[in-house]
């Protein structure tokens, strides 16, 4: 009896010790990831608006810095975000889209945990040297006919898929500069089919200019709008061209982001 008495105070004290000893449990909600795709419409738009170039690197900009913002959020170690910015295919342009993508994407599921913060500043002035450089090869011309309509229809038929994640914990979201004429390339009149759908596809499209005066921006973003909702994307929005920082309010409204851009900080 004796025995039995010692065992089961033995057995009772190495669970009380066990208890105190263990670390406090880990916030088991699950990481939801961010993916951040920037896609270009590098067509005539760069050279018939007025300083579109400076304004479209200035909005990239501001949506890495919303990227940026992500990872802390996830404390570095825990983020798995990442960020690519594409080139809608155009027909006849020297820019090869392949010298510059790689140093604009960036995954942070493939950057040891020890680097994610010691680098941060290099990875941002690499991208935002790359973008500088990919608008400066893209104004090749000052003639708008020299330029053909980016075909941001094939992009979607042929391409989005390979940018998307789909898995349950990502959430994708897509930012299409472009002024929002020329829907399909060189096929004005005509919305393709993309069969496939994109529920879970978020987009917000920026720097349309459209007239408002004589409802063409109704007959145009329409256009956008049946688009998109017959590939059964729920979440879009329709941004007009307008004073560049109330557009980056709303895509940091668009992103449910509380944070302030600082262009000076935040570029090289």
């Amino acid at each position: 009896m004796k025995n039995i008495y010692y065992f089961t105070t033995l057995i009772f004290i190495l669970f009380v010790f066990n208890k105190c000893a263990a670390p406090p449990e880990r916030d088991a909600k699950p990481y939801i990831r961010h993916n951040y795709i920037v896609l270009l419409d590098l067509s005539d738009r760069l050279i018939i608006e007025q300083d579109q170039p400076e304004r479209d690197k200035y909005l990239v900009n501001a949506i890495y810095t919303a990227f940026e913002q992500k990872v802390r959020m996830g404390m570095y170690f825990r983020a798995t975000d990442e960020i690519k910015v594409v080139i809608a295919p155009q027909e006849g342009s020297p820019i090869k889209a392949e010298n510059f993508e790689n140093d604009l994407y960036i995954n942070m599921d493939r950057i040891s945990i020890n680097d994610r913060k010691t680098f941060e500043k290099e990875r941002r002035e690499r991208f935002s040297s790359t973008l500088d450089k990919l608008y400066s090869e893209s104004v090749f011309s000052n003639e708008p006919d020299d330029y053909k309509g980016a075909d941001i229809w094939k992009y979607f038929k042929e391409d989005i898929n390979k940018d998307m994640e789909t898995d349950s914990l990502t959430k994708n979201y897509l930012f299409l500069f472009t002024d929002g004429y020329n829907v399909v390339g060189n096929q004005q009149n005509k919305l393709l089919e993309v069969k496939d759908k994109y529920s879970s596809l978020n987009i917000m499209l920026l720097e349309a200019t459209p007239r408002e005066g004589d409802l063409e921006w109704d007959s145009v973003m329409n256009k956008w709008a049946a688009w998109f909702e017959e590939m059964e994307i729920d979440n879009f929005i329709l941004e007009k061209r307008r004073a560049k920082d109330k557009t980056v309010e709303a895509i940091y409204d668009f992103l449910d982001l509380k944070i302030r851009y600082n262009s000076q900080a935040n570029t090289h």
